[in-house]
């Protein structure tokens, strides 16, 4: 089963999903939800509902979920978009940015464990391979979709 370049995919995702996890534990944030944070922080502090989504890749009722428990823990604050009533834009705290810049610390320790013994080369071609898979299956999925 290890020959399987798709378990093999999910092996190396679930470790990095736990692993970051781990690290995030005591701030009481999943590694999806600092992604979200990044996302925001990205666009200036504050973001659409939608943009989040499309960042995200989940649809709107796994982002909703996403961001309302965020809300509840003090890292986001939630407004109706005054150009959009039907949008909501989305704010991050100062506990959010206190959070996100030691998981940006995390993140690059992520990187060192995961490029280590790989040349810039092979890291390059890893990226490339990895992006080539992806498109791969997203392109599956919308001729799946028609």
């Amino acid at each position: 089963m290890q020959e399987n370049i798709g378990h093999l995919i999910k092996l190396v995702g679930e470790q990095l999903q736990k692993k970051g996890d781990e690290a995030l534990r005591e701030s009481g944030l999943t590694s999806t939800q600092m992604y979200a944070m990044w996302y925001i922080h990205s666009r200036g502090g504050a973001a659409t509902q939608k943009d989040i989504e499309r960042f995200l890749r989940v649809s709107r009722p796994t982002v909703t979920g996403i961001l309302s428990r965020m809300e509840k823990k003090g890292f986001l604050v939630t407004e109706i978009n005054p150009q959009d009533r039907r949008s909501r834009i989305i704010h991050t705290t100062e506990k959010a940015d206190h959070f996100r810049d030691m998981s940006i610390k995390h993140h690059a320790q992520s990187e060192k464990i995961i490029r280590r013994g790989l040349s810039e080369e092979e890291v390059g071609q890893l990226r490339r391979l990895l992006t080539k898979v992806y498109d791969n299956l997203t392109e599956y999925e919308h001729k799946e979709a028609l």
